[in-house]
């Protein structure tokens, strides 16, 4: 348990998390941003960050920046300083200059110019607001006591630690007794092996299969206190409400599994979790792709599901439309998935497995979200973005935004009156879920059943084929 002085506490009050694990109000899909000199890997990360529902509605609200008083760069504070920029502006690019000047402030291995791994830049990024968000969440702001010192059980009380963050549970079973020895570790992904597996599922049933520990590799059981032979398994102690899968595509040479891995829309890891129970069922929310031969060359792209329900490829300033079928052909090396029922899966689970939180400051209040222009504004038919000529590896000047100018159309795309249709459903959906949150929460957005009549397509150039 999570505690400070005996008392159990929770550093971000899980119900109201929970309440946060959906959209709050639907909105068309925000901005492209401009490529800096190989920022692809930065602005396919950013992107797939930006649409992770609970991560977008607490910085929608500014939460973390309200009670954040770092002196310099908090990659937390500029994540949510990116987000409201990205989702609330339409046309142009915008230019996230002031998180590429803090790259090496993000990973010291990081450099301006250089291709980098998207998966290690995503954990490095991940890893630096959630000690920003432990900062706050202990002293009130960000340049007190260490958060290096905070137990690993009291971190994954965080904000962060909720929604990225799950426990591992290995467990070595003795051949012998069958006593069972039990290891539980923090994770912010997990790291698919793809040889012999055609499908995520049949990734993850091999990630969780029993190994066998004999011969040299024997177990010595402290039960026996002799070696033994034994089976290890891994399985999921405690899901997060986002969950990040990455299937290991490149190798220790350099070198890329290539070829395409499928995977679905919703995906239950029950039969992968520590123990029996209900179906907790996952919904795909965003693929983070590579184009290229290794992992310092090509290019990175991404699909994400905007608030609407409607899918779009975010490829540097280009966006555009997509159909689903085309989101699932994709070679993806990143999947993000997000629980389809975060309030009963997260809080409840908080609830009863932890005992009610008491013994640290108040919960910080939650700020409203900004008021919603209404159901229209969600239906993917707004202006797209520009399809810049790209920039050089210096960086631009102060203004964040681009003005866009020329534009595409996509045959793979959705037509607009289908994102109309699909999105006024899902704006229903969503009032109905604001309405069943409003007991955890001080305020939600206001909505509005009024659909845009705009019938102006998206537009945008082809996603994954341009040049880092």
């Amino acid at each position: 348990d999570a505690a400070i002085g005996g008392a159990h506490t929770w550093l971000f009050p899980p119900e109201v998390l929970a309440a946060l694990g959906r959209w709050q109000e639907v909105r068309r899909v925000g901005v492209g941003l401009k490529n800096l000199g190989n920022t692809c890997f930065l602005n396919a990360v950013l992107q797939c960050l930006s649409y992770t529902p609970p991560l977008a509605n607490l910085c929608l609200r500014r939460q973390h920046s309200e009670r954040c008083g770092a002196h310099g760069f908090c990659a937390y504070c500029e994540m949510e300083k990116h987000i409201n920029l990205a989702l609330t502006r339409s046309g142009g690019a915008l230019v996230p200059q002031a998180i590429v000047r803090n790259l090496r402030a993000i990973g010291r291995q990081f450099r301006v110019g250089r291709q980098e791994d998207a998966h290690e830049l995503l954990r490095y990024l991940v890893d630096k607001m959630q000690t920003a968000s432990l900062a706050a969440a202990l002293n009130g702001k960000g340049g007190g006591a260490s958060p290096k010192n905070v137990p690993q059980a009291l971190a994954e009380t965080s904000d962060l630690g909720q929604i990225f963050g799950g426990r591992l549970r290995s467990r070595v079973q003795c051949g012998r007794c069958d006593k069972p020895s039990d290891v539980c570790d923090p994770f912010l992904d997990l790291s698919l092996e793809l040889t012999r597996a055609a499908s995520v599922e049949a990734a993850l049933r091999k990630f969780t299969s029993a190994e066998k520990l004999e011969g040299k590799n024997a177990y010595k059981c402290s039960a026996c206190n002799t070696l033994s032979p034994a089976r290890k398994t891994l399985r999921v102690e405690r899901a997060p409400m986002a969950l990040t899968l990455q299937l290991k595509r490149f190798g220790v040479r350099g070198g890329k599994v290539s070829g395409h891995v499928a995977f679905e829309p919703e995906l239950d890891i029950r039969p992968f979790m520590a123990n029996a129970g209900l179906p907790l069922r996952y919904e795909l929310y965003a693929v983070l792709v590579h184009v290229g031969g290794s992992v310092h060359s090509g290019h990175y792209y991404c699909f994400v599901k905007a608030p609407s329900g409607v899918w779009h490829c975010m490829d540097d300033d280009r966006v555009r439309q997509v159909s689903l079928a085309s989101v699932l052909k994709a070679q993806a090396y990143i999947l993000f998935y997000v629980q389809t029922k975060p309030t009963s899966a997260a809080a409840a689970d908080a609830q009863s497995a932890q005992p009610k939180p008491n013994g640290l400051a108040k919960h910080a209040p939650v700020a409203p979200l900004p008021s919603s222009n209404g159901i229209g504004n969600g239906i993917g038919n707004g202006i797209g973005n520009g399809i810049g000529n790209g920039i050089s590896a210096a960086l631009p000047g102060d203004s964040d935004m681009e003005s866009s100018s020329d534009s595409e159309s996509d045959s793979d795309s959705m037509t607009v009156g289908n994102g109309i249709d699909h999105g006024l459903a899902v704006g229903v959906g969503a009032r109905a879920a604001a309405s069943r949150a409003a007991t955890a929460l001080a305020e939600v957005g206001d909505g509005s059943d009024e659909e845009n009549s705009n019938d102006d397509p998206e537009w945008g150039g082809s996603g994954g084929s341009s040049g880092s």
